[in-house]
């Protein structure tokens, strides 16, 4: 392996001293685009810090979700919407087919012709009367009701034909159940509405069993038309009779009038003799009125002690037992089980009484005993059921009797009344003679019309057009309807839920969650558990597994950090995060690995005075540290210890001090920068969290600018915005955040840049020394046609070397390999003033190697959001 990558160094060499000049170039043009320097700080050390771009704003303004959040939830959620699709749609699949078997509906509608309610002129039978659509619709409405009103629907329920229908068993049976009445089940059941922009009622039910439904429809029908016929006769013959006695009271009159002194003298014997007559009549229809109401109370008393008893309590009479004797199929069970009984005497005689065919005839005996007993049974509840039948018809014709008997006495009544009236309006008929007889014949005429309607089959306009048939087919429910309605309810239940659980979640999980917070994303770190390369200590993966993702994300922290401000204004950086725990410590110790594996000085200083982590890092620190500089105990010297990385020196925060804020608010801190900038090229301090102490805001206020650490689901938004409004606050300028532990997630990227980033640094084996050859060739023909030396000696001696390294440590190989990628630390390997004009060449050299310039531009994608379109206004890295 050593052997294919020894020609590459010349080839990066090469490479270093071209991208040296390049990027010289473009700090020159990354200078002219830069904005003026703002006013310094009370200090005279720092930067005003820059307001935010435009890019930033909006992203600050788009706080609602968006169609990529709503692809993204989708994805990530797409197991859970799938159950619960799917559970849905057996769940809807399960429920119609149990509706199907137990709870079908099967529809049968009658329809009514409703034309009028009054009824037809005898005298012109074909007329045709005319009425006003609005009339026909008020009409329509009236007998919808009409048709739906209690006592069309108690007639139903008496029915014999309805009684012996599974739905009425249903119904009583709710009704022993206290839960609903059978009245208000019927209603229901029935529906009666009218039909568009016609004249017709449709009066329909669904029920599930399907021969009754018709016949429930057709009884309400026929119960309606009954009821509508029966008022309107009653009107009529109540107009009739009206009419019948203005009638009598008309020719009395008129007689009366004929006859004046002949009325007048024979007044007394007349009205005597009448009002006798009929208080005669009175009398005996007083007396009638009173038999028949205790012979009603008695049919009742006796009908209503029937209903109570069970049929099978009651006694048998003389009469029932007649009848027993005298039932054909009795006699007939009676005639077999003698006939048993023979068999059997004479098989004992012969056999004996244990023989098997003695206990053969024994049982028969006994089951035609048995028979005969039922039978017995059966007839002798039948008959108490019909007893109570009759009971009941009994006691309704006692009443009719008792309404027709009081209807007579209330006529007789009226008829004393009106031989009361007519005596005393006997004085003025002789003047209004004239006028009652063209009363009388008016009467007259009037009564023979009304006459002539009741003799009609119909008094009123309304006529059932068609009756309920029974259904062929089953109404509700329908696969084809609740199956893909339940699917779709299912599906809109699902998302409805991942979208409820994803407003529900506040947590920081993706990249445009930091950018709502109007901060940009410097890198995405992936979680250590997903690695496919073991790291045993995270805090130090940039150098213990360099070609892991996860150091390579901190190698595009690193670049990204670079590119967002010029070198001069990002010396001093405070790495800090909202609350403890979120990693701000590991991102702090690579970063500044990073740094200093790329040729830069730098100095890492834990300034967390309450929770120090750089002395487990860091075994060989002293207990001195920045505290003792604060107080002016110490000078930088003094305490800063030198690390393992080549480059870079740590600095521990020392013993606890009493007021560490105050400290930091000192000119010591400020004193210290200033002997460390002309030290370091980069200075990092591992900061506390700005919300739990007050020690990070005083560090954000002296440094050149904060880098903010959310962790993946255990950052709130609400803690990542209230600690960049505390920042703004006091004007600290912040680079921008990183998003530590990212997990491998559906709907994110990770997955997917793990295999790619491991496919593209394993090495080609086939074939690659021929195109090593090749790149060495076409390096050394470049240089020799721009007047440079060919690198032949250089690979010479670089190849031996890494040959020897494959049998060496991990540790060698990876320092040879950073050497290789750029880091050379010799004037060998670097081209003359390569780092002399701008500290970061190396850098490039290494992130184009090892691609680079695509995991910047995949730097989303590594956050596991969609990729945002580049924003015009902000400045890009690769130009």
């Amino acid at each position: 392996m050593s052997a294919v990558f020894a020609p590459l160094r010349h080839y990066r060499a090469r490479v270093a001293e071209d991208c040296s000049r390049s990027q010289r170039q473009e700090r020159d043009r990354m200078t002219t685009l830069t904005p003026a320097q703002t006013p310094m700080a009370t200090g005279g050390m720092l930067p005003a810090p820059m307001g935010r771009g435009p890019a930033l704003a909006a992203a600050a303004a788009g706080t609602g979700m968006t169609g990529a959040d709503f692809l993204r939830v989708i994805r990530q959620r797409l197991v859970l919407i799938l159950f619960l699709w799917i559970f849905f749609t057996i769940v809807t699949a399960v429920v119609t087919w149990l509706m199907v078997k137990y709870y079908p509906k099967f529809r049968a509608t009658a329809y009514i012709r409703v034309q009028s309610i009054t009824p037809v002129n005898p005298m012109e039978p074909l007329q045709t009367q005319e009425t006003r659509q609005d009339e026909i619709e008020r009409l329509l409405q009236d007998q919808a009701i009409a048709v739906k009103s209690p006592e069309v629907l108690l007639k139903v329920l008496e029915d014999p034909e309805v009684r012996g229908t599974v739905w009425f068993k249903e119904a009583e049976e709710a009704k022993l159940a206290n839960r609903d009445d059978p009245l208000d089940l019927l209603d229901e059941l029935i529906s009666a509405e009218p039909v568009r922009e016609s004249n017709y009622l449709a009066v329909s039910a669904a029920w599930k069993v399907q021969s009754e439904v018709a016949t429930l429809v057709n009884e309400t029908v026929d119960k309606y038309m009954a009821m509508i016929e029966r008022q309107q006769k009653d009107r009529i013959r109540k107009a009739f009779d009206q009419l019948s006695e203005e009638l009598n009271r008309a020719k009395t009159l008129y007689e009366a009038k004929q006859k004046d002194i002949d009325t007048y003298r024979q007044n007394e014997e007349v009205l005597g003799t009448s009002r006798d007559e009929l208080k005669e009549k009175l009398l005996t229809l007083t007396a009638l009125e009173t038999e028949l109401q205790m012979d009603m109370l008695g049919k009742r008393t006796q009908y209503e002690q029937l209903q109570g008893a069970r049929p099978e309590d009651l006694p048998i009479t003389p009469d029932l037992q007649a009848m027993l004797n005298a039932d054909p199929r009795i006699l007939q069970l009676d005639g077999a089980l003698q006939q048993s009984e023979s068999e059997l005497n004479l098989a004992k005689e012969r056999f004996g009484e244990n023989h098997r065919q003695v206990k053969a005839l024994r049982a028969a005996r006994d089951a035609a005993a048995q028979r005969v007993q039922e039978e017995r049974n059966v007839r002798t509840l039948q008959y108490h059921t019909d007893q109570i039948d009759q009971s009941r018809r009994n006691y309704l014709e006692s009443q009719q009797q008792l309404v027709a008997v009081k209807e007579r006495l209330q006529e007789a009544r009226a008829e004393q009344q009106d031989k009361d009236q007519k005596y005393a309006a006997y004085l003025r008929l002789e003047q209004e003679a004239e006028t009652l007889k063209a009363q009388y014949e008016q009467l007259v005429e009037q009564r023979n019309l009304l006459q002539m309607t009741l003799g009609l089959e119909r008094t009123v306009q309304i006529t059932v057009q068609s009756s309920a048939i029974e259904p062929k087919s089953r109404a509700s429910p329908q696969y084809y309807i609740w199956i893909p309605a339940g699917a779709l309810l299912g599906l809109a239940l699902a998302v409805g839920f991942a979208l409820l659980l994803e407003m529900a979640d506040k947590s920081v999980r993706t990249v445009r969650d930091v950018q709502r917070a109007a901060l940009p994303v410097l890198a995405s770190i992936p979680a250590t558990e997903d690695e496919e390369i073991e790291i045993t200590r995270v805090e130090t993966a940039a150098l213990d597994a360099p070609h892991s993702i996860t150091a390579e994300a901190f190698r595009t922290l690193r670049a990204n950090l670079f590119f967002s401000a010029p070198a001069e204004q990002q010396g001093v950086l405070l790495v800090t995060s909202p609350s403890a725990g979120n990693g701000k410590t590991t991102v702090a110790v690579n970063l500044a690995i990073s740094i200093a594996l790329s040729g830069r000085r730098v100095l890492l200083i834990d300034a967390n005075f309450r929770r120090p982590s750089l002395p487990r890092l860091f075994p060989g620190l002293g207990t001195n540290g920045l505290s003792n500089i604060l107080i002016g105990q110490a000078h930088l010297d003094d305490v800063v210890a030198q690390s393992s990385v080549p480059g870079m020196d740590v600095l521990a925060s020392g013993p606890l001090p009493p007021n560490p804020a105050e400290l930091l608010g000192g000119s010591y801190l400020r004193d210290m920068f200033a002997e460390a900038r002309g030290r370091y090229d980069q200075i990092i301090i591992d900061g506390p969290p700005v919300l739990l102490v007050s020690d990070a805001m005083v560090l954000a206020g002296v440094v050149d600018g904060v880098i903010l650490v959310c962790q993946y689901r255990a950052t709130s938004r609400g803690a990542l915005q209230r600690t960049q409004n505390q920042l703004e606050a006091i004007s600290a300028r912040v680079f921008g955040a990183v998003l530590n532990k990212v997990e491998t997630r559906a709907g994110g990227y990770f997955r997917k840049a793990y295999r790619e980033f491991y496919e593209y640094h394993e090495p080609v084996e086939e074939g690659g020394g021929d195109e090593t050859k090749k790149i060495e060739g076409e390096v050394a023909g470049e240089q020799l046609e721009q007047g440079g030396e060919a690198p032949s000696g250089e690979a010479s001696g670089a190849t031996p070397a890494l040959a020897q390294d494959s049998a060496g440590t991990a540790a060698q190989a990876e320092r040879d390999a950073l050497a290789a990628m750029g880091g050379a630390t010799s004037a060998e390997e670097t081209p003359a003033g390569a780092e002399a004009e701008w500290g970061g060449t190396d850098i490039d050299t290494e992130i184009a190697s090892l691609g680079g310039e695509r995991i910047l531009d995949d730097d989303i994608n590594l956050a596991g959001d969609e990729e945002q379109p580049r924003n015009p206004d902000e400045p890009n890295p690769r130009a």
